[in-house]
């Protein structure tokens, strides 16, 4: 099921729909904004771009009580309110695109 999120900034239009989904993320503390791939059946923060899976909706911590976070994987976002470190914004705007992610 969908869920819909009000975020200011992340978001660069509100015309547009943004499709979320729950997933199981590794451990670890999440942002919102944080870009996601999947790796080997891993959901976790971005490391290689052609690995791009989504965008965590909302700040997130992942433990043993908590597993799941809920992530856009469609939408137009921000790329100034995007979160990643290992990777280029210039360098995920192609897969984005492929996944029905714009980022502005």
């Amino acid at each position: 099921m969908s869920v819909i999120h009000e975020r200011p900034n992340l978001k660069a239009g509100i015309i547009e729909e943004f499709e979320t989904e729950r997933i199981t993320l590794a451990a670890g503390t999440y942002a919102e904004g944080e870009v996601i791939e999947l790796t080997a059946g891993v959901y976790q923060k971005i490391a290689t771009v052609g690995n791009f899976f989504g965008i965590v909706a909302e700040p997130t911590v992942i433990n043993a009580s908590n597993t799941k976070a809920t992530v856009y994987i469609t939408g137009k976002f921000n790329g100034d309110a995007l979160v990643f470190t290992t990777v280029t914004l210039a360098n995920l705007k192609l897969p984005a695109r492929h996944l029905g992610i714009i980022i502005k």
